[in-house]
Protein backbone atom coordinates (compact mmCIF):
# COMPACT_ATOMS: atom_id res chain seq x y z
CA UNK A 1 0.00 0.00 0.00
CA UNK A 2 1.69 3.56 -0.77
CA UNK A 3 2.18 6.49 1.72
CA UNK A 4 -0.54 8.88 -0.01
CA UNK A 5 -3.54 5.24 -0.01
CA UNK A 6 -2.24 4.52 3.43
CA UNK A 7 -3.51 8.71 4.49
CA UNK A 8 -6.70 8.15 2.59
CA UNK A 9 -7.31 5.48 4.86
CA UNK A 10 -7.19 7.23 8.28
CA UNK A 11 -10.20 8.10 10.09
CA UNK A 12 -10.42 11.09 12.41
CA UNK A 13 -9.90 9.19 15.37
CA UNK A 14 -6.69 8.24 14.00
CA UNK A 15 -5.50 11.54 12.75
CA UNK A 16 -6.46 12.83 16.25
CA UNK A 17 -3.95 10.45 18.05
CA UNK A 18 -1.60 9.71 15.37
CA UNK A 19 2.48 10.64 16.16
CA UNK A 20 3.79 10.70 12.61
CA UNK A 21 4.43 14.35 11.92
CA UNK A 22 4.59 13.29 8.51
CA UNK A 23 2.05 11.77 8.40
CA UNK A 24 0.05 14.55 10.13
CA UNK A 25 1.74 16.88 7.65
CA UNK A 26 0.38 14.88 5.00
CA UNK A 27 -3.38 14.86 6.01
CA UNK A 28 -3.03 18.93 5.59
CA UNK A 29 -3.22 18.55 1.94
CA UNK A 30 -6.21 15.98 1.64
CA UNK A 31 -8.24 16.11 -1.46
CA UNK A 32 -11.93 16.78 -0.73
CA UNK A 33 -12.71 14.61 -3.88
CA UNK A 34 -10.93 11.82 -1.40
CA UNK A 35 -12.94 10.99 1.17
CA UNK A 36 -16.06 12.38 -0.49
CA UNK A 37 -17.19 15.53 1.08
CA UNK A 38 -15.61 19.03 2.17
CA UNK A 39 -17.23 18.53 5.43
CA UNK A 40 -15.11 15.73 6.16
CA UNK A 41 -12.13 16.55 4.77
CA UNK A 42 -12.27 20.08 6.87
CA UNK A 43 -12.46 18.04 10.34
CA UNK A 44 -9.87 16.09 8.89
CA UNK A 45 -7.53 18.80 8.17
CA UNK A 46 -8.64 21.07 11.62
CA UNK A 47 -7.53 16.76 13.93
CA UNK A 48 -4.57 17.09 11.97
CA UNK A 49 -3.32 20.61 12.93
CA UNK A 50 -4.54 20.50 16.34
CA UNK A 51 -2.68 17.12 16.31
CA UNK A 52 0.84 18.91 15.89
CA UNK A 53 0.25 21.96 17.89
CA UNK A 54 -0.28 19.01 20.52
CA UNK A 55 2.74 17.13 19.67
CA UNK A 56 5.09 20.14 19.85
CA UNK A 57 7.31 18.79 17.37
CA UNK A 58 9.88 20.83 15.47
CA UNK A 59 9.10 19.43 12.21
CA UNK A 60 5.57 20.44 12.49
CA UNK A 61 6.51 24.47 12.23
CA UNK A 62 7.26 23.77 8.36
CA UNK A 63 3.81 22.25 7.59
CA UNK A 64 1.49 24.56 9.60
CA UNK A 65 3.28 27.81 8.04
CA UNK A 66 2.47 26.13 4.51
CA UNK A 67 -1.42 26.18 5.91
CA UNK A 68 -1.27 29.23 6.81
CA UNK A 69 -1.85 30.17 2.79
CA UNK A 70 -4.48 27.32 2.41
CA UNK A 71 -7.77 28.13 0.91
CA UNK A 72 -9.70 27.44 3.92
CA UNK A 73 -10.23 30.53 6.22
CA UNK A 74 -10.76 27.97 9.47
CA UNK A 75 -7.51 26.27 8.56
CA UNK A 76 -5.52 29.05 8.23
CA UNK A 77 -6.57 29.96 11.69
CA UNK A 78 -6.33 26.91 12.83
CA UNK A 79 -2.40 26.99 11.67
CA UNK A 80 -1.86 30.28 13.31
CA UNK A 81 -3.11 29.24 16.73
CA UNK A 82 -1.10 26.46 16.44
CA UNK A 83 2.26 28.02 15.74
CA UNK A 84 1.08 30.23 18.93
CA UNK A 85 0.98 27.74 20.73
CA UNK A 86 4.01 25.50 19.42
CA UNK A 87 6.28 29.25 20.12
CA UNK A 88 8.65 28.24 17.63
CA UNK A 89 10.56 32.05 16.46
CA UNK A 90 10.90 29.92 12.69
CA UNK A 91 7.31 30.83 12.24
CA UNK A 92 7.51 34.62 12.72
CA UNK A 93 8.18 35.75 9.27
CA UNK A 94 5.14 33.86 7.63
CA UNK A 95 2.53 35.36 10.53
CA UNK A 96 4.26 38.73 9.94
CA UNK A 97 2.66 38.63 6.90
CA UNK A 98 -0.63 37.66 7.82
CA UNK A 99 -1.06 41.07 9.60
CA UNK A 100 -1.71 42.42 6.01
CA UNK A 101 -5.17 40.90 5.21
CA UNK A 102 -7.88 43.11 4.55
CA UNK A 103 -10.45 41.13 7.60
CA UNK A 104 -9.51 41.99 11.14
CA UNK A 105 -10.63 38.06 12.41
CA UNK A 106 -7.53 36.66 10.78
CA UNK A 107 -5.66 39.46 11.72
CA UNK A 108 -6.62 38.76 15.73
CA UNK A 109 -5.51 35.45 16.07
CA UNK A 110 -2.19 36.38 14.16
CA UNK A 111 -1.11 39.19 16.67
CA UNK A 112 -2.34 36.73 19.58
CA UNK A 113 0.52 34.00 18.07
CA UNK A 114 3.41 36.36 17.72
CA UNK A 115 2.59 37.29 21.34
CA UNK A 116 2.95 34.09 22.48
CA UNK A 117 6.10 33.65 20.92
CA UNK A 118 7.49 36.38 21.89
CA UNK A 119 10.42 37.45 19.17
CA UNK A 120 11.68 40.98 18.89
CA UNK A 121 11.46 40.96 15.35
CA UNK A 122 7.32 41.16 15.83
CA UNK A 123 7.96 43.57 17.64
CA UNK A 124 7.70 47.10 14.80
CA UNK A 125 4.57 44.72 13.49
CA UNK A 126 2.80 44.55 16.62
CA UNK A 127 3.80 48.76 17.32
CA UNK A 128 1.90 49.22 13.78
CA UNK A 129 -0.55 47.13 14.92
CA UNK A 130 -1.82 49.30 17.79
CA UNK A 131 -3.33 51.67 15.35
CA UNK A 132 -5.53 48.58 13.59
CA UNK A 133 -8.88 50.29 12.35
CA UNK A 134 -10.32 47.51 15.02
CA UNK A 135 -10.10 47.54 18.69
CA UNK A 136 -10.06 44.00 19.17
CA UNK A 137 -6.81 43.81 17.31
CA UNK A 138 -5.66 46.85 19.16
CA UNK A 139 -6.45 45.10 22.38
CA UNK A 140 -4.67 42.21 21.17
CA UNK A 141 -1.34 44.41 20.15
CA UNK A 142 -0.76 45.88 23.50
CA UNK A 143 -1.16 42.61 25.35
CA UNK A 144 1.15 40.86 22.93
CA UNK A 145 3.65 43.72 23.01
CA UNK A 146 3.95 42.90 26.97
CA UNK A 147 4.50 39.82 26.50
CA UNK A 148 7.49 40.64 24.29
CA UNK A 149 8.46 43.07 26.87
CA UNK A 150 10.77 44.79 24.84
CA UNK A 151 11.49 48.50 26.08
CA UNK A 152 11.26 49.79 22.54
CA UNK A 153 7.34 49.09 23.02
CA UNK A 154 7.11 51.64 26.04
CA UNK A 155 6.45 54.80 24.33
CA UNK A 156 3.62 53.05 21.63
CA UNK A 157 1.80 51.63 24.40
CA UNK A 158 1.83 55.15 27.19
CA UNK A 159 0.24 56.71 23.59
CA UNK A 160 -2.09 54.21 24.37
CA UNK A 161 -2.60 55.41 27.95
CA UNK A 162 -4.95 58.40 26.59
CA UNK A 163 -7.41 56.65 24.08
CA UNK A 164 -10.87 56.68 25.03
CA UNK A 165 -11.25 52.89 24.70
CA UNK A 166 -11.16 52.08 28.59
CA UNK A 167 -10.35 48.43 27.99
CA UNK A 168 -7.32 48.92 25.93
CA UNK A 169 -6.42 51.77 28.60
CA UNK A 170 -6.31 49.36 31.07
CA UNK A 171 -4.51 46.60 28.98
CA UNK A 172 -1.71 49.32 28.56
CA UNK A 173 -1.55 49.50 31.89
CA UNK A 174 -1.14 45.92 32.92
CA UNK A 175 1.74 45.72 29.58
CA UNK A 176 3.42 48.75 31.51
CA UNK A 177 3.57 47.06 34.55
CA UNK A 178 5.02 43.83 32.65
CA UNK A 179 7.29 45.43 31.22
CA UNK A 180 8.61 46.77 34.28
CA UNK A 181 8.03 50.76 33.87
CA UNK A 182 7.76 52.87 36.48
CA UNK A 183 5.75 56.38 36.35
CA UNK A 184 7.64 59.60 37.03
CA UNK A 185 6.36 62.95 37.47
CA UNK A 186 5.73 63.56 33.26
CA UNK A 187 2.41 63.79 30.90
CA UNK A 188 3.15 59.88 30.59
CA UNK A 189 2.89 58.95 34.41
CA UNK A 190 0.03 61.22 34.93
CA UNK A 191 -1.90 59.28 31.54
CA UNK A 192 -0.27 55.92 33.43
CA UNK A 193 -2.46 57.36 36.75
CA UNK A 194 -5.65 58.79 34.85
CA UNK A 195 -5.64 55.43 33.14
CA UNK A 196 -6.52 53.96 36.66
CA UNK A 197 -8.80 56.58 37.66
CA UNK A 198 -6.01 57.56 40.39
CA UNK A 199 -7.07 61.74 40.21
CA UNK A 200 -4.95 62.34 43.29
CA UNK A 201 -1.55 60.88 41.94
CA UNK A 202 -2.46 62.82 38.83
CA UNK A 203 -2.66 65.86 41.20
CA UNK A 204 0.82 65.33 42.82
CA UNK A 205 2.03 65.04 39.44
CA UNK A 206 0.86 69.12 38.88
CA UNK A 207 1.20 70.60 35.66
CA UNK A 208 2.69 68.13 33.56
CA UNK A 209 -1.10 65.82 34.08
CA UNK A 210 -3.03 69.13 33.02
CA UNK A 211 -3.43 68.05 29.57
CA UNK A 212 -4.62 64.17 30.86
CA UNK A 213 -6.93 65.49 33.30
CA UNK A 214 -8.91 68.36 30.63
CA UNK A 215 -9.19 65.51 28.14
CA UNK A 216 -10.71 63.03 30.95
CA UNK A 217 -13.05 65.28 31.82
CA UNK A 218 -14.51 65.15 28.67
CA UNK A 219 -15.75 61.44 28.96
CA UNK A 220 -15.63 59.98 32.55
CA UNK A 221 -18.56 59.00 34.45
CA UNK A 222 -20.11 61.76 36.78
CA UNK A 223 -18.38 61.05 40.15
CA UNK A 224 -14.84 60.60 38.40
CA UNK A 225 -15.89 63.95 36.32
CA UNK A 226 -16.19 65.58 40.13
CA UNK A 227 -12.59 64.02 41.20
CA UNK A 228 -11.12 65.39 37.90
CA UNK A 229 -12.16 68.68 38.49
CA UNK A 230 -11.20 68.82 42.31
CA UNK A 231 -7.66 67.76 41.09
CA UNK A 232 -7.49 70.27 37.98
CA UNK A 233 -8.47 72.91 41.16
CA UNK A 234 -6.01 71.74 43.42
CA UNK A 235 -3.26 72.14 40.58
CA UNK A 236 -4.45 75.28 39.42
CA UNK A 237 -3.03 76.10 36.26
CA UNK A 238 -4.64 78.58 34.11
CA UNK A 239 -4.66 75.82 31.05
CA UNK A 240 -7.97 74.14 33.54
CA UNK A 241 -9.87 77.20 33.54
CA UNK A 242 -11.80 76.63 30.20
CA UNK A 243 -12.85 73.10 31.19
CA UNK A 244 -13.41 73.76 34.96
CA UNK A 245 -15.90 76.58 33.20
CA UNK A 246 -17.64 74.38 30.86
CA UNK A 247 -18.04 72.14 33.87
CA UNK A 248 -19.83 74.43 35.94
CA UNK A 249 -22.55 73.70 33.30
CA UNK A 250 -22.51 69.74 33.77
CA UNK A 251 -25.65 67.86 34.02
CA UNK A 252 -24.32 66.41 37.85
CA UNK A 253 -24.79 68.74 40.84
CA UNK A 254 -21.58 67.31 42.40
CA UNK A 255 -18.99 68.45 39.23
CA UNK A 256 -21.00 71.69 38.75
CA UNK A 257 -20.37 72.52 42.84
CA UNK A 258 -16.46 70.80 42.41
CA UNK A 259 -15.77 73.07 39.42
CA UNK A 260 -17.48 76.26 40.94
CA UNK A 261 -15.04 75.79 44.45
CA UNK A 262 -12.34 74.99 41.65
CA UNK A 263 -12.52 78.50 40.18
CA UNK A 264 -11.82 80.41 42.72
CA UNK A 265 -8.57 81.12 42.49
CA UNK A 266 -8.60 82.23 38.63
CA UNK A 267 -9.25 86.24 38.30
CA UNK A 268 -10.16 85.79 34.99
CA UNK A 269 -13.14 87.18 32.82
CA UNK A 270 -14.16 83.38 31.47
CA UNK A 271 -13.55 82.27 34.84
CA UNK A 272 -15.82 85.15 36.66
CA UNK A 273 -18.63 84.43 34.34
CA UNK A 274 -18.63 81.15 34.56
CA UNK A 275 -18.83 81.54 38.32
CA UNK A 276 -21.91 84.42 37.98
CA UNK A 277 -23.92 82.14 35.82
CA UNK A 278 -23.22 79.55 38.73
CA UNK A 279 -24.15 81.80 41.24
CA UNK A 280 -27.92 81.44 39.98
CA UNK A 281 -27.73 78.01 39.82
CA UNK A 282 -30.78 75.37 40.71
CA UNK A 283 -29.06 73.92 43.22
CA UNK A 284 -28.13 75.86 46.38
CA UNK A 285 -24.56 74.25 47.32
CA UNK A 286 -23.68 75.24 43.65
CA UNK A 287 -24.83 78.28 44.33
CA UNK A 288 -22.92 78.89 47.45
CA UNK A 289 -19.88 77.23 46.06
CA UNK A 290 -19.88 79.88 43.28
CA UNK A 291 -20.39 82.93 45.43
CA UNK A 292 -17.68 81.89 47.90
CA UNK A 293 -15.14 81.48 45.13
CA UNK A 294 -16.18 85.14 43.89
CA UNK A 295 -16.00 86.17 46.95
CA UNK A 296 -12.29 84.58 47.14
CA UNK A 297 -11.34 86.20 44.47
CA UNK A 298 -11.77 89.61 46.11
CA UNK A 299 -10.74 93.10 44.78
CA UNK A 300 -9.17 91.01 41.22
CA UNK A 301 -12.73 90.12 40.69
CA UNK A 302 -13.54 94.04 40.52
CA UNK A 303 -13.25 94.97 36.84
CA UNK A 304 -14.68 91.82 35.55
CA UNK A 305 -17.61 91.81 37.58
CA UNK A 306 -18.17 95.51 36.33
CA UNK A 307 -17.76 94.69 32.92
CA UNK A 308 -19.51 91.53 33.67
CA UNK A 309 -22.90 94.24 34.15
CA UNK A 310 -22.77 94.41 30.16
CA UNK A 311 -22.69 90.63 29.62
CA UNK A 312 -24.83 89.37 26.41
CA UNK A 313 -25.98 86.35 29.09
CA UNK A 314 -29.08 87.54 31.58
CA UNK A 315 -27.67 85.61 34.43
CA UNK A 316 -24.53 86.67 34.79
CA UNK A 317 -25.56 90.58 34.53
CA UNK A 318 -27.76 89.69 37.31
CA UNK A 319 -25.29 87.96 39.27
CA UNK A 320 -22.56 90.51 39.35
CA UNK A 321 -24.91 93.21 39.97
CA UNK A 322 -25.56 90.97 43.11
CA UNK A 323 -22.05 90.54 43.63
CA UNK A 324 -20.93 93.45 43.35
CA UNK A 325 -22.44 94.58 46.36
CA UNK A 326 -19.87 92.90 48.62
CA UNK A 327 -17.15 95.44 47.34
CA UNK A 328 -18.25 98.57 49.29
CA UNK A 329 -17.99 102.03 47.82
CA UNK A 330 -15.68 101.37 45.03
CA UNK A 331 -18.38 99.59 43.03
CA UNK A 332 -21.20 102.45 43.53
CA UNK A 333 -20.61 104.45 40.34
CA UNK A 334 -20.76 100.77 38.41
CA UNK A 335 -24.04 100.37 40.01
CA UNK A 336 -25.65 103.18 39.72
CA UNK A 337 -24.90 103.17 35.82
CA UNK A 338 -26.51 99.22 35.87
CA UNK A 339 -29.76 101.46 37.69
CA UNK A 340 -29.98 103.80 35.33
CA UNK A 341 -29.36 102.13 31.81
CA UNK A 342 -29.99 97.98 32.30
CA UNK A 343 -32.98 96.07 32.01
CA UNK A 344 -35.33 95.66 34.60
CA UNK A 345 -34.36 92.56 36.51
CA UNK A 346 -30.58 94.07 36.59
CA UNK A 347 -31.60 97.88 37.85
CA UNK A 348 -33.84 95.93 40.72
CA UNK A 349 -30.29 93.94 41.34
CA UNK A 350 -28.30 96.90 40.99
CA UNK A 351 -30.85 99.16 43.33
CA UNK A 352 -31.07 95.70 46.04
CA UNK A 353 -26.96 96.29 46.13
CA UNK A 354 -26.21 99.62 46.38
CA UNK A 355 -28.70 99.16 49.40
CA UNK A 356 -26.02 97.10 50.51
CA UNK A 357 -23.37 99.20 50.42
CA UNK A 358 -24.78 102.69 52.09
CA UNK A 359 -23.38 104.75 49.79
CA UNK A 360 -24.89 108.51 49.90
CA UNK A 361 -23.93 109.13 45.93
CA UNK A 362 -26.48 106.31 45.32
CA UNK A 363 -29.90 108.72 46.88
CA UNK A 364 -30.84 110.87 44.26
CA UNK A 365 -30.32 107.85 41.68
CA UNK A 366 -32.63 105.90 43.64
CA UNK A 367 -35.31 108.51 44.20
CA UNK A 368 -35.44 108.99 39.98
CA UNK A 369 -35.73 104.92 40.29
CA UNK A 370 -38.73 105.34 42.50
CA UNK A 371 -40.82 107.63 39.83
CA UNK A 372 -40.86 104.61 37.26
CA UNK A 373 -43.87 102.83 36.40
CA UNK A 374 -41.74 99.39 37.08
CA UNK A 375 -42.95 98.26 40.51
CA UNK A 376 -40.50 96.28 41.36
CA UNK A 377 -38.18 98.26 40.69
CA UNK A 378 -39.70 100.96 43.23
CA UNK A 379 -39.94 98.36 45.53
CA UNK A 380 -36.26 97.42 44.95
CA UNK A 381 -34.94 101.27 45.49
CA UNK A 382 -37.58 102.21 47.88
CA UNK A 383 -36.15 99.14 50.12
CA UNK A 384 -32.04 100.51 49.55
CA UNK A 385 -33.16 104.14 50.50
CA UNK A 386 -34.26 102.51 53.75
CA UNK A 387 -30.82 100.69 54.35
CA UNK A 388 -29.06 103.97 53.76
CA UNK A 389 -31.51 105.36 55.93
CA UNK A 390 -32.14 108.15 53.84
CA UNK A 391 -35.67 110.21 55.15
CA UNK A 392 -38.41 111.19 52.77
CA UNK A 393 -39.16 115.26 53.31
CA UNK A 394 -42.07 117.15 52.30
CA UNK A 395 -40.78 117.29 48.75
CA UNK A 396 -41.00 115.14 45.60
CA UNK A 397 -38.76 112.95 46.54
CA UNK A 398 -40.91 112.06 49.16
CA UNK A 399 -43.86 111.53 47.43
CA UNK A 400 -41.98 109.39 45.20
CA UNK A 401 -41.56 107.22 48.22
CA UNK A 402 -44.62 107.16 49.55
CA UNK A 403 -46.62 106.06 46.31
CA UNK A 404 -43.66 103.39 46.12
CA UNK A 405 -44.80 102.06 49.58
CA UNK A 406 -48.61 102.58 48.42
CA UNK A 407 -49.01 105.28 51.49
CA UNK A 408 -51.46 107.49 49.49
CA UNK A 409 -52.38 108.92 52.67
CA UNK A 410 -48.88 110.12 52.91
CA UNK A 411 -49.34 111.75 49.65
CA UNK A 412 -52.78 113.48 50.15
CA UNK A 413 -50.86 114.83 53.48
CA UNK A 414 -47.80 116.58 51.02
CA UNK A 415 -50.31 117.90 48.65
CA UNK A 416 -49.22 119.67 46.26
CA UNK A 417 -45.86 117.95 45.75
CA UNK A 418 -47.01 114.82 44.97
CA UNK A 419 -49.88 116.00 42.05
CA UNK A 420 -47.42 115.60 39.36
CA UNK A 421 -46.19 112.11 40.61
CA UNK A 422 -50.03 110.98 41.24
CA UNK A 423 -50.96 111.99 37.86
CA UNK A 424 -48.17 109.67 36.35
CA UNK A 425 -49.74 107.02 37.92
CA UNK A 426 -52.89 107.32 36.04
CA UNK A 427 -50.92 105.46 33.41
CA UNK A 428 -49.29 102.65 35.64
CA UNK A 429 -50.47 99.02 34.31
CA UNK A 430 -51.63 98.33 37.45
CA UNK A 431 -55.58 99.15 37.70
CA UNK A 432 -54.81 99.77 41.38
CA UNK A 433 -52.71 102.08 41.65
CA UNK A 434 -54.54 104.06 39.05
CA UNK A 435 -57.63 103.91 41.72
CA UNK A 436 -55.52 104.82 44.50
CA UNK A 437 -53.73 107.80 42.27
CA UNK A 438 -57.40 109.29 41.50
CA UNK A 439 -58.70 108.79 44.78
CA UNK A 440 -55.71 110.78 46.32
CA UNK A 441 -55.80 113.10 43.35
CA UNK A 442 -59.58 114.18 44.36
CA UNK A 443 -58.91 114.23 47.63
CA UNK A 444 -55.78 116.89 47.29
CA UNK A 445 -58.41 119.15 45.13
CA UNK A 446 -55.25 120.64 42.79
CA UNK A 447 -56.79 122.27 39.59
CA UNK A 448 -53.35 120.32 37.81
CA UNK A 449 -55.37 117.03 38.01
CA UNK A 450 -58.16 118.53 36.08
CA UNK A 451 -57.21 118.02 32.57
CA UNK A 452 -56.21 114.60 33.49
CA UNK A 453 -58.86 113.40 34.95
CA UNK A 454 -61.38 114.60 32.47
CA UNK A 455 -59.30 112.24 30.24
CA UNK A 456 -59.52 109.04 32.27
CA UNK A 457 -63.17 109.54 31.52
CA UNK A 458 -62.27 107.47 28.57
CA UNK A 459 -60.44 104.82 30.13
CA UNK A 460 -61.56 101.44 28.86
CA UNK A 461 -61.41 100.46 32.38
CA UNK A 462 -64.62 101.22 34.19
CA UNK A 463 -63.49 101.67 37.62
CA UNK A 464 -61.29 104.31 36.57
CA UNK A 465 -64.32 106.06 34.47
CA UNK A 466 -65.92 105.66 37.80
CA UNK A 467 -63.39 107.77 39.72
CA UNK A 468 -62.78 109.77 37.73
CA UNK A 469 -66.42 111.39 37.71
CA UNK A 470 -66.21 111.01 41.13
CA UNK A 471 -63.11 113.55 41.56
CA UNK A 472 -64.33 115.39 39.40
CA UNK A 473 -67.52 116.74 41.20
CA UNK A 474 -65.33 118.38 43.62
CA UNK A 475 -63.86 120.34 41.26
CA UNK A 476 -66.20 123.38 40.27
CA UNK A 477 -65.14 123.38 36.78
CA UNK A 478 -67.18 124.38 33.73
CA UNK A 479 -64.41 122.17 31.68
CA UNK A 480 -65.98 118.76 33.15
CA UNK A 481 -69.19 119.39 32.84
CA UNK A 482 -70.18 118.54 28.99
CA UNK A 483 -67.66 114.86 29.76
CA UNK A 484 -69.77 114.02 32.61
CA UNK A 485 -73.01 114.68 30.96
CA UNK A 486 -71.81 111.92 27.92
CA UNK A 487 -71.34 109.68 30.81
CA UNK A 488 -74.54 109.37 31.63
CA UNK A 489 -75.13 106.88 28.50
CA UNK A 490 -72.24 104.85 29.84
CA UNK A 491 -73.01 101.19 29.65
CA UNK A 492 -71.84 100.92 33.16
CA UNK A 493 -74.69 102.12 35.78
CA UNK A 494 -71.72 102.88 38.46
CA UNK A 495 -70.26 104.68 36.10
CA UNK A 496 -73.64 106.79 35.24
CA UNK A 497 -74.35 107.24 38.57
CA UNK A 498 -71.23 108.73 39.69
CA UNK A 499 -71.47 110.85 36.67
CA UNK A 500 -74.60 111.91 37.95
CA UNK A 501 -73.82 112.77 41.49
CA UNK A 502 -70.94 114.82 40.08
CA UNK A 503 -73.52 117.02 38.01
CA UNK A 504 -75.45 117.16 41.18
CA UNK A 505 -72.74 118.02 43.05
CA UNK A 506 -71.77 120.68 40.46
CA UNK A 507 -74.98 122.29 39.85
CA UNK A 508 -75.80 122.39 44.21
CA UNK A 509 -72.89 124.25 44.75
CA UNK A 510 -73.11 126.49 42.23
CA UNK A 511 -69.78 126.99 40.88
CA UNK A 512 -70.79 127.26 37.69
CA UNK A 513 -71.75 129.65 35.30
CA UNK A 514 -75.48 130.12 34.17
CA UNK A 515 -74.90 127.97 30.85
CA UNK A 516 -73.30 125.25 32.38
CA UNK A 517 -76.35 125.14 35.22
CA UNK A 518 -79.03 125.06 32.40
CA UNK A 519 -77.13 122.29 30.71
CA UNK A 520 -76.60 120.23 33.51
CA UNK A 521 -80.52 121.21 34.63
CA UNK A 522 -81.60 119.30 30.93
CA UNK A 523 -80.53 116.57 31.87
CA UNK A 524 -82.49 116.42 35.84
CA UNK A 525 -84.78 113.66 34.42
CA UNK A 526 -82.21 111.46 33.21
CA UNK A 527 -80.45 111.33 36.17
CA UNK A 528 -83.41 110.83 38.36
CA UNK A 529 -84.86 108.40 36.61
CA UNK A 530 -84.64 105.00 38.76
CA UNK A 531 -82.77 102.37 37.78
CA UNK A 532 -83.69 98.91 36.18
CA UNK A 533 -81.64 96.07 36.16
CA UNK A 534 -83.65 93.20 34.64
CA UNK A 535 -83.73 90.12 31.87
CA UNK A 536 -86.82 90.51 29.58
CA UNK A 537 -87.99 87.07 28.12
CA UNK A 538 -90.18 87.63 24.64
CA UNK A 539 -91.53 84.46 22.61
CA UNK A 540 -93.67 81.17 23.69
CA UNK A 541 -91.76 78.98 25.89
CA UNK A 542 -90.58 76.44 23.77
CA UNK A 543 -88.96 79.55 21.72
CA UNK A 544 -88.57 82.37 24.26
CA UNK A 545 -84.89 84.47 23.63
CA UNK A 546 -83.68 87.04 26.58
CA UNK A 547 -82.32 89.91 26.93
CA UNK A 548 -80.48 92.16 29.85
CA UNK A 549 -82.31 95.41 30.63
CA UNK A 550 -80.06 98.12 31.97
CA UNK A 551 -81.62 101.79 32.34
CA UNK A 552 -82.06 104.52 34.70
CA UNK A 553 -79.25 106.19 37.10
CA UNK A 554 -81.45 106.50 40.42
CA UNK A 555 -79.46 109.64 41.53
CA UNK A 556 -81.48 112.21 43.87
CA UNK A 557 -81.05 116.08 42.32
CA UNK A 558 -83.09 118.38 44.50
CA UNK A 559 -82.79 122.20 42.91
Amino acid sequence: MSFQQRIFGLSLEKIQSSNDVDELAAALQLDHAVLQGKTKVQAARLAAIQRLAELNHPRAVEPLVAALKDVDWSVRNAAVQALGRIGDPRAVPALIKCLLDRYWEPRLPVVQALGQIGDNRAVQPLIAALKDQDQHVQQAAIEALAQIGDPETIQPLVTFLQTKDKPARRAAVQALDRIGWKPGKDEASAAYWAAQGNWEQCARIGTPAVNVLVEALQDRSESQRAEIARALGQIGDPRAMEALAASTKDSDVMVRQVAASSLGQFAEPRAVRALLAASKDTDRTVRQAAVSSLTQLGPKALPVLVTALQDDDFQVRLGAAALLGKFGPQATLALIGALQNGDSPLRQEAAKSLGVIGDARAVQPLITALKTQDFNLRQAAEAALDRIDWKPGKDEAGAAYWIARGKWERCVELGAPAVELLIGELKNPNYQVRNDAMDALAAIGDRRALEPLISALGDPDWSMRKRSASALGHFGDASAVRPLIALLTDQNWEVRQAAGSALAALYQEKLLGAQERALILKKKDAITIPHEDRWEYTGRSSDCTSYHVDSGIGVEFPV
